[in-house]
């Protein structure tokens, strides 16, 4: 075969959490300029990718996760091992249009999701790292302020207010059609959305706090019981995949990873 057709036929499929979308975006294009090597992208909630992959409904190569502890459930089956890469944090997001935007601050939030009419996005926890996190949030609330006021909270992100995947809350939020989100730290300041950060108690964002978190607990609706624990990305490697595009992605992994966590608003480990 003529090497020009090879190189235009050499591709990669990756998977990734949808809080890496604009980073992957980025990355894909200069890989590909850098190799002629296209990647074909996918994004969803992480769990959700997971579970296409246990089912083997889907073709990989790389999957990138929100979540190490999915990566880890992968491992021996799917992939020989798995590559932590950065952290980041819950915060609550927000935007001018939403009720009480020039009143909410790091003192009165927790009063102010809590009134009547409040519209709260989280994403879909039986999908998504993001939605169980914000779950377990809830849980932390419950202890320090009491099951009253974080069961408000909760109701006013009722189902109706649900998405499969973070990104899809941050849209609506950006449209005027929600108040207030449980986001990552790294997609607020992408989509440049006005934020609170949370103390360290409850943003899952300090890995020293890892006995802390794993105190609280939600169960999934197939009885996986969930453990707090800090937000840690990875990314695992098919282990089925001879492809000499994947040892060329991690030679650029390695060069310019760092750079695209940085430029991405995570915090690179």
């Amino acid at each position: 075969m003529h090497l020009l057709t090879l190189l235009f036929l050499a591709h990669l499929t990756v998977l990734h959490a949808g809080s890496l979308s604009t980073m992957m975006e980025e990355l894909a294009k200069k890989f590909k300029e850098e190799t002629g090597i296209e990647i074909k992208r996918r994004a969803g909630g992480s769990l959700f990718l997971a579970n296409l992959i246990k089912e083997k409904r889907v073709d990989w190569d790389i999957f990138f996760s929100a979540d190490y502890n999915i990566t880890a459930d992968l491992k021996g089956t799917f992939c020989d091992t798995f590559y932590t890469f950065a952290s980041n944090k819950m915060v609550i997001a927000y935007t001018l249009k939403s009720k009480y935007s020039r009143e909410i601050n790091e003192k009165n939030w927790i009063q102010i999701l809590s009134r009547s009419g409040i519209r709260i996005g989280r994403s879909n926890p039986e999908l998504d790292p993001c939605g169980y996190r914000t779950l377990l949030l809830i849980e932390i609330l419950k202890s320090k302020y009491g099951e009253e006021i974080a069961n408000k909270i909760l109701a006013n992100s009722s189902e109706k207010n649900v998405r499969s995947k973070a990104s899809e809350i941050a849209n609506l939020l950006e449209m005027g059609e929600l108040d207030y989100a449980f986001l990552y730290l790294n997609e607020a300041r992408t989509r440049k959305l006005r934020y609170l950060e949370l103390d360290d108690s409850l943003n899952f964002g300090n890995l020293c706090l890892k006995d802390y978190y794993k105190q609280f607990t939600i169960t999934s609706k197939n009885g996986k019981v969930i453990h707090g624990d800090p937000i840690v990305y990875s990314f695992c490697i098919n282990k089925n995949s001879k492809k000499r595009e994947v040892k060329i992605f991690l030679e650029f992994w390695e060069k310019h990873g760092k750079e695209f966590i940085q430029k991405y608003n995570l915090k690179s480990l």
